[in-house]
Protein backbone atom coordinates (compact mmCIF):
# COMPACT_ATOMS: atom_id res chain seq x y z
CA UNK A 1 0.00 0.00 0.00
CA UNK A 2 2.40 2.46 0.69
CA UNK A 3 4.43 1.54 -2.69
CA UNK A 4 0.79 2.32 -4.22
CA UNK A 5 0.83 5.74 -2.20
CA UNK A 6 4.28 7.04 -3.27
CA UNK A 7 2.79 6.89 -6.78
CA UNK A 8 -0.70 8.35 -6.22
CA UNK A 9 -0.30 11.50 -8.33
CA UNK A 10 -3.82 11.22 -9.13
CA UNK A 11 -4.82 7.80 -9.59
CA UNK A 12 -7.91 6.33 -7.85
CA UNK A 13 -10.59 4.52 -7.71
CA UNK A 14 -13.81 5.15 -4.76
CA UNK A 15 -16.34 3.05 -3.82
CA UNK A 16 -19.58 2.75 -2.12
CA UNK A 17 -21.12 -0.27 -0.37
CA UNK A 18 -24.30 -1.56 1.08
CA UNK A 19 -23.63 -4.45 3.50
CA UNK A 20 -20.26 -5.13 1.75
CA UNK A 21 -21.83 -5.28 -1.76
CA UNK A 22 -20.14 -2.31 -4.01
CA UNK A 23 -23.32 -0.06 -5.43
CA UNK A 24 -21.45 2.59 -6.14
CA UNK A 25 -17.94 3.54 -7.97
CA UNK A 26 -15.95 6.28 -9.49
CA UNK A 27 -12.28 6.56 -10.88
CA UNK A 28 -9.72 9.34 -11.67
CA UNK A 29 -6.49 8.72 -13.86
CA UNK A 30 -3.93 10.96 -14.68
CA UNK A 31 -1.13 11.06 -17.10
CA UNK A 32 2.53 11.55 -16.09
CA UNK A 33 3.07 12.92 -19.62
CA UNK A 34 4.11 16.08 -19.23
CA UNK A 35 2.25 17.71 -22.15
CA UNK A 36 -1.42 16.49 -20.40
CA UNK A 37 -0.45 16.07 -16.39
CA UNK A 38 -2.43 19.38 -15.76
CA UNK A 39 -5.77 17.03 -16.44
CA UNK A 40 -7.05 13.76 -15.64
CA UNK A 41 -10.00 11.77 -16.78
CA UNK A 42 -13.32 10.50 -14.66
CA UNK A 43 -13.95 7.01 -15.44
CA UNK A 44 -16.12 4.15 -14.22
CA UNK A 45 -19.29 6.28 -13.18
CA UNK A 46 -21.41 3.76 -11.86
CA UNK A 47 -24.26 3.39 -8.98
CA UNK A 48 -26.74 0.32 -9.13
CA UNK A 49 -29.73 0.01 -10.35
CA UNK A 50 -31.10 -0.33 -6.69
CA UNK A 51 -29.33 2.62 -5.04
CA UNK A 52 -29.77 5.47 -7.57
CA UNK A 53 -32.26 8.14 -6.24
CA UNK A 54 -30.36 8.51 -3.27
CA UNK A 55 -27.45 11.02 -3.68
CA UNK A 56 -25.01 8.13 -4.08
CA UNK A 57 -23.74 9.58 -7.88
CA UNK A 58 -23.23 13.04 -6.34
CA UNK A 59 -21.44 12.31 -3.13
CA UNK A 60 -19.03 9.78 -5.10
CA UNK A 61 -17.80 12.77 -7.67
CA UNK A 62 -17.96 15.43 -5.05
CA UNK A 63 -15.46 13.62 -2.96
CA UNK A 64 -13.27 12.64 -6.19
CA UNK A 65 -13.32 16.65 -7.07
CA UNK A 66 -12.50 17.58 -3.48
CA UNK A 67 -9.41 14.91 -3.69
CA UNK A 68 -8.79 16.31 -7.15
CA UNK A 69 -8.19 19.59 -5.71
CA UNK A 70 -5.43 18.84 -3.77
CA UNK A 71 -2.99 17.57 -6.33
CA UNK A 72 -0.50 20.15 -7.00
CA UNK A 73 -0.78 21.20 -11.44
CA UNK A 74 -4.09 19.85 -11.71
CA UNK A 75 -6.27 22.17 -13.41
CA UNK A 76 -9.23 20.16 -14.93
CA UNK A 77 -11.15 16.81 -15.21
CA UNK A 78 -12.70 15.40 -18.18
CA UNK A 79 -15.26 12.79 -18.47
CA UNK A 80 -17.07 11.28 -21.46
CA UNK A 81 -20.84 10.33 -20.90
CA UNK A 82 -23.92 9.03 -23.99
CA UNK A 83 -26.03 11.71 -25.11
CA UNK A 84 -29.01 9.37 -23.92
CA UNK A 85 -27.95 9.22 -20.14
CA UNK A 86 -30.14 12.45 -19.37
CA UNK A 87 -29.96 11.65 -15.40
CA UNK A 88 -25.58 11.89 -15.79
CA UNK A 89 -25.76 14.70 -17.88
CA UNK A 90 -27.91 16.84 -15.40
CA UNK A 91 -25.43 15.59 -12.47
CA UNK A 92 -22.41 16.86 -14.49
CA UNK A 93 -23.50 19.82 -15.28
CA UNK A 94 -24.75 20.53 -11.66
CA UNK A 95 -21.40 19.32 -10.18
CA UNK A 96 -20.20 22.50 -12.90
CA UNK A 97 -18.93 20.34 -15.72
CA UNK A 98 -19.28 22.21 -19.05
CA UNK A 99 -19.65 20.49 -22.49
CA UNK A 100 -17.03 21.32 -24.42
CA UNK A 101 -17.51 18.44 -27.73
CA UNK A 102 -19.44 15.74 -28.95
CA UNK A 103 -18.58 12.64 -30.62
CA UNK A 104 -20.68 11.13 -33.16
CA UNK A 105 -20.76 7.68 -32.60
CA UNK A 106 -18.11 7.55 -29.72
CA UNK A 107 -20.19 4.85 -27.96
CA UNK A 108 -20.95 1.53 -29.31
CA UNK A 109 -23.28 -1.53 -27.41
CA UNK A 110 -24.17 -3.90 -29.59
CA UNK A 111 -24.52 -3.18 -32.69
CA UNK A 112 -26.06 0.36 -31.52
CA UNK A 113 -23.89 3.82 -31.49
CA UNK A 114 -24.44 6.43 -29.47
CA UNK A 115 -22.75 9.71 -29.49
CA UNK A 116 -20.82 10.72 -26.82
CA UNK A 117 -20.48 14.39 -25.11
CA UNK A 118 -17.43 15.27 -23.69
CA UNK A 119 -16.97 17.91 -20.76
CA UNK A 120 -14.32 19.75 -18.37
CA UNK A 121 -14.80 20.92 -14.92
CA UNK A 122 -12.23 23.73 -14.69
CA UNK A 123 -10.55 23.36 -11.07
CA UNK A 124 -8.61 26.69 -10.87
CA UNK A 125 -12.12 28.48 -10.70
Amino acid sequence: ASRLQAKDEGNFVLGAFTDAALVGMVGLVRDPSPKIHHKAFVWGVYVSEKARGQGLGRALLSELIARARTYPGLEQLILGVGTTQGSARALYRSLGFEPFGLERRGLKVGTKYIDEEHLVLWLER
